[in-house]
């Protein structure tokens, strides 16, 4: 490898690049002694004189002394030392980089044996970590112990130590283990067995979250039913902690979760309704045709069927068609009231509402049987309830739109935090600092207890009811911006 990038520079020159420079006889070489004994000889400086004269040569390091003197060997010597040795002639003959990196068949082999040897321990470990004690009796009482041996009868320890073999520290015994790698993979591969046999051994308990206590509720997805422990107290809360994903929702569950509970969960399909004359897309968290429709407020009464059946389990794009067997129906037009959105508009002033958009009613198409009996019709019985036109929702803009004295007194009363609670007596809350007997006074109790549980927007009407009367008065940090009082 060494010729394949550069010859050393310490070989003979010029007549054989792979020769070493010869090394002259050891025995003819003079002392150390003797060299220090010509130092002194030719020395002129007194103070080093008696140095030499009195270091005894036990104190000398002879060997760094050695290397502070001598030159460096791998620099070509006397014609320059900065010149590299010539190459050989032949090049093409050098070996490849590559195959020199080759390691040979011995170290491979060698390489190979270590590695099924720490695999081999690893794997002995992992057995001697789950494996029930060698020491207990076998086969008649896997419980037992086996005899201990009479101690009278023992060889004393000091006679089974070797004679004159000083034992390492405890402490040079670990450091030496710590530093094998096979002591580091013998570790990880028990550390992972205890840890998996915890995981499969012990079922997982959810932690009390800000006092809550865990409790066990019934949950059925999609027919799958299990009981698992939650400290969530809604549906909604549950299905976020399970995180079932946007395609599943909440069908049937009680208004707040306590032991015991059941909460059924759906994944939503759509697909086709063909009832009653009227053809609709469905969107539902339903399992079955029979969910599907009671979702929908359809009833089949009498010999009635859909088509797939009722028990059929639905599959996303499934077309499902309502069959009406018997008498006759009719069909009634029901209106469909529209409900109100209200939205924050910047460009109305707080305290006021501006409609935006007008409410229309939908229209839904009852459908109804008559029940006979004895012939005569005695009432009538509503089969579904299918929305023909959807309603609009009336939109209603909120001003937000405040004049920007508000917020600047806000940043100065509170540091802007409009949602601020002082429990101190007398208390001044929110942004703007109310004090809570005046947000009483002015009608804040319309909005919240105390300003800090109003909105930014309410906060400022009963603050421009204050100021309607006194101006920035009220306020000392009015006096501080320099507003006129």
């Amino acid at each position: 490898m060494t010729r394949a990038i550069k010859p050393s520079p310490a070989r003979a020159e010029p007549h054989d690049a792979t020769a070493w420079f010869p090394v002259p006889d050891a025995s003819a070489l003079p002392s150390i002694q003797a060299l220090l004994d010509a130092a002194i000889a030719t020395s002129h400086d007194p103070v080093l004189d008696a140095a030499l004269d009195t270091m005894p040569l036990d104190e000398i390091d002879l060997v760094a002394l050695e290397a502070l003197v001598s030159l460096t060997p791998a620099r070509a010597e006397p014609h320059d030392a900065a010149a590299w040795l010539p190459l050989p002639g032949d090049l093409d003959s050098l070996p490849e980089l590559g195959d020199m990196l080759e390691p040979s068949a011995q170290v491979r082999a060698a390489v190979v044996a270590e590695a099924e040897a720490v695999i081999s321990d690893a794997s002995a470990a992992a057995e001697a970590a789950v494996a029930p004690s060698p020491a207990r009796a076998e086969p008649h009482d896997s419980a037992s112990w086996l005899p201990l041996p009479d101690p009278a009868s023992l060889e004393p320890l000091a006679g089974l130590s070797p004679p004159n073999v000083s034992r390492p520290s405890r402490r040079h015994r670990v450091g030496a283990t710590a530093r094998r790698p096979r002591t580091w993979i013998l570790l990880t591969l028990v550390v992972v067995t205890v840890v998996a046999g915890m995981r499969l051994t012990a079922e997982p308990t959810p932690v009390a979250v800000a006092g809550v206590a865990p409790i066990r509720v019934s949950v059925d997805l999609d027919g799958a039913v299990t009981t698992i422990s939650t400290t969530a107290r809604s549906a909604a809360g549950l299905a976020k902690q399970l995180d079932v994903g946007k395609l599943v929702a909440v069908r049937h569950a009680p208004t707040r979760l306590a032991p015991g509970s059941t909460v059924v969960l759906r994944t939503r399909k759509s697909g086709q309704l063909d009832v009653d004359g009227q053809v609709l897309p469905y969107d539902s968290p339903s399992l079955t045709v029979a969910e599907l429709l009671s979702a929908y407020g359809i009833a089949l009464d009498g010999d009635d069927t859909s088509s797939p059946t009722p028990d059929s389990v639905l599959a996303d794009g499934t077309a499902v068609q309502v069959i009406r067997v018997g008498a006759a129906t009719r069909q009634t037009q029901e209106a469909i009231p529209f409900a109100e959105e209200v939205v924050d508009d910047p460009t109305i002033p707080i305290g006021e509402e501006r409609e935006i958009r007008a409410g229309v009613p939908g229209v839904a198409t009852v459908t109804w049987r008559a029940r006979i009996e004895n012939g005569v019709e005695v009432g009538q019985v509503p089969l579904s309830k299918v929305p023909t036109t959807e309603p609009v929702s009336r939109v209603v803009g909120r001003g937000t739109s405040a004049d920007w004295h508000w917020d600047a007194l806000a940043n100065c009363e509170s540091g802007g935090r409009w949602g601020t609670v002082d429990g101190g007596s007398p208390s001044y809350d929110g942004g703007l600092g109310i004090l809570r007997e005046n947000w009483v006074h002015y009608g804040g109790l319309q909005f919240a207890p105390n300003a800090g549980l109003a909105t930014r927007e309410e906060q400022i009407v009963i603050a421009q009811r204050i100021y309607d009367q006194y101006g920035w008065d009220p306020w000392g940090c009015a006096r501080t911006l320099h507003w006129p009082i």
